[in-house]
């Protein structure tokens, strides 16, 4: 099939998706509805800031950050050095190596943890999700009762990275177990 221009726009993309494939604007709905419940969980019970300027930066001891990836925090490292916070947890989902180079060009300047969640929206409104820590253990121990609040479970799994690596094996884990889950499906419908 020819490629297709995403728009901009909520009601713009709905309408692609439902030219494409009849029914998928209401799949789309659910999910964008399910991911705002989310973000605002996110900023209602636990978040200081949107982080849409850098006031929530400033002044504080510990930043946390969960953004989509780490070029999303860039713009806002000087207001974050600037503002005299000793720790940065790295909340996101994102490459072992790229949360290291951080940690490597902030050495000195701020601590850096990686400290990847996994549980979804349920856990995340109970407060019991599972969160995978890359730090060292002294950081580990000062942020632990912060992030305590919404984990049931909070492990250091080793040094900065190595609650990306964790998380990731944690994905490879639940994919496998889908995919065989589907295959098993299949198997029995077809016998």
């Amino acid at each position: 099939s020819a490629p297709v221009d995403v728009v901009s726009g909520r009601d713009e993309i709905r309408a692609l998706f439902e030219q494409r494939e009849p029914g998928s604007g209401a799949r789309l709905d659910a999910y964008l509805d399910s991911a705002g419940e989310a973000y605002e969980l996110a900023v209602s019970k636990f978040l200081y800031d949107t982080y849409q300027g850098t006031a929530g930066l400033r002044d504080r001891e510990v930043v946390f950050c969960l953004l989509p990836d780490l070029p999303y925090l860039e713009p806002m490292l000087p207001a974050l050095l600037d503002g005299g916070a000793a720790d940065l947890v790295v909340m996101s989902t994102i490459s072992p190596s790229a949360v290291r180079g951080l940690a490597a060009r902030l050495d000195g300047q701020v601590n850096v943890m990686d400290a990847c969640m996994s549980g979804g929206v349920a856990k995340a409104e109970d407060g019991s999700m599972s969160i995978m820590c890359g730090a060292d253990e002294a950081m580990f121990e000062r942020v632990r009762p912060l992030l305590d609040v919404i984990g049931g479970t909070v492990e250091l799994m080793g040094e900065v990275g190595a609650g990306a690596v964790a998380k990731a094996c944690n994905q490879m884990v639940v994919a496998g177990t889908l995919v065989a889950l589907a295959e098993a499906a299949i198997v029995a419908k077809d016998n």
